[in-house]
């Protein structure tokens, strides 16, 4: 399954149906006349030799050197290198790089399973999920996350362990980052274990072989207990780097509840906040920096959404539509003391 196009506007109740979905259609001819939902494989050629260059970099220093710090550096270097992989990955899920579907889904397993050692199809139907229902709470797996709360509902709902961690979630925001490589590694082949296995072969046949060869390749190289630390410094930071990207895109933001119906321009938009915009912000956060542009139009490579906010801002502004736009320790301000309030209630009990 690969991830949904863009999706016609739900209407809603409040506001003229006809008016409200030809907004969003009218954002739409703005952004095909201007030919943006047109496919740049070049681009994205030249960004996967790049990271594929990276990745042979980092391979080379473990065959070169024997020293633990430059082992500790490359574990953190390779940790970038999984971030970058993870965006393309995320590009191919939703038909950013070819016209083909099938030719994203091979493109998105190989990546995922082999270099990565996770299952794009887990994330695919959780991303299609959020996608739909962005912030949206019971609906949103993303907002449905038993370490956090993002709600002050969804806080004095947790029970025990979860209760005691959401109490002090300000605190422990980063710290649980670091396990979240770990996470994602885990809940993606739990969910190959419960599926039906022959849908999954060769997906499954890159996980195992990804795993040989990274353990394999690592004792071998620089022996068992240099390759344990290997292995956490990577996966920790690989874990951080990705959880400070996902976490400017909708925490802090407004979190809907299902009763409450509104059209999609307005739905994306008002729950999804972006960051300045810059070369920098834009190449480490693989574009999700501008979260508004990818969730109204999804397909829309990643190198046109620099033209793409020079579209939907302006036409947001004129309508009065919401579009959060903040630099990046703002973003993080913001972040921050929404879990500080969102937690208040608990450690006032």
């Amino acid at each position: 399954m690969i991830w949904q196009k863009e999706l016609s506007p739900s209407l809603n109740d409040t506001a003229t149906p006809t008016l409200v979905a030809n907004e969003y259609s009218d954002l739409r001819e703005l952004v095909r006349k201007r030919g943006l939902f047109a496919k740049q494989q070049l681009n994205y050629l030249i960004r996967i030799v790049i990271t594929f260059t990276l990745l042979a970099a980092s391979i080379t220093s473990l065959v070169v050197f024997d020293t633990f710090w430059i082992h500790v550096f490359n574990a953190a270097f390779l940790a970038f290198i999984y971030g970058q992989i993870t965006f393309l990955v995320h590009d191919a899920g939703h038909n950013q790089i070819f016209s083909s579907g099938s030719k994203n889904r091979i493109t998105a397993i190989w990546l995922s399973s082999l270099f990565l050692g996770g299952s794009s199809s887990w994330w695919v139907d959780k991303h299609n999920r959020h996608h739909v229902n962005p912030n949206v709470g019971g609906v949103d797996p993303d907002v449905e996350i038993p370490v956090l709360a993002f709600s002050r509902e969804a806080a004095l709902s947790k029970k025990g362990v979860y209760r005691l961690i959401v109490k002090y979630q300000v605190f422990l925001f980063f710290p649980i980052l670091l396990l979240e490589a770990f996470n994602l590694r885990f809940r993606s082949i739990n969910y190959l274990r419960k599926e039906r296995l022959s849908a999954h072969w060769d997906a499954i046949t890159l996980i195992v072989l990804h795993h040989v060869i990274y353990i394999g390749m690592l004792v071998y190289l620089i022996g068992a207990w240099q390759a344990l630390m290997f292995v956490a410094v990577h996966h920790a930071l690989f874990g951080l780097y990705l959880g400070c990207t996902f976490a400017t895109n909708h925490i802090g933001m407004p979190v809907l509840n299902s009763s409450e119906n509104m059209d999609y321009l307005r739905l994306q938009t008002f729950t999804a906040r972006n960051l300045k915009a810059n070369w920098l912000t834009g190449f480490l956060f693989g574009g999700l920096d501008s979260q508004i542009e990818h969730h109204l139009f999804p397909t829309v490579p990643r190198a046109a959404f620099n033209d793409l906010r020079k579209i939907v801002k302006p036409f947001c502004k004129e309508r009065l539509i919401s579009y959060s736009e903040v630099g990046f320790v703002q973003a993080y301000i913001d972040i921050l003391k929404h879990l500080y309030r969102v937690g208040e209630p608990l450690r006032r009990g």
